[in-house]
């Protein structure tokens, strides 16, 4: 878990900025999002924008990450798809 309160350091800042505001979010969410919603996000992206989402007093991130694993042991169940475990 990542979680990060307002005042950022600057690292913390340029890492979401830099991953989370341009890489992640930036255009790909474009398709997804009314012109307005759209435009909104992008002042809160702007590091530039009086509106930065990341020197809001009352900004609060937080990231989680997951990750599975498995393995596959050979066996089958009779039809073409292996066995979980």
């Amino acid at each position: 878990m990542i979680e990060r309160l307002s005042p950022l350091r600057p690292e913390d800042e340029r890492y979401l900025v830099e991953a989370i505001f341009q890489n992640t979010w930036g255009v790909r969410l474009k398709p997804y999002l009314a012109e307005d919603d759209y435009a909104a996000l992008s002042r809160l992206c702007d590091p530039l924008h009086p509106e930065f989402a990341l020197r809001r007093p009352d900004f609060h991130f937080l990231q989680t990450f997951t990750l599975a694993t498995g393995e596959y042991l050979g066996e089958s169940t009779g039809s073409d798809r292996p066995v979980a475990t």
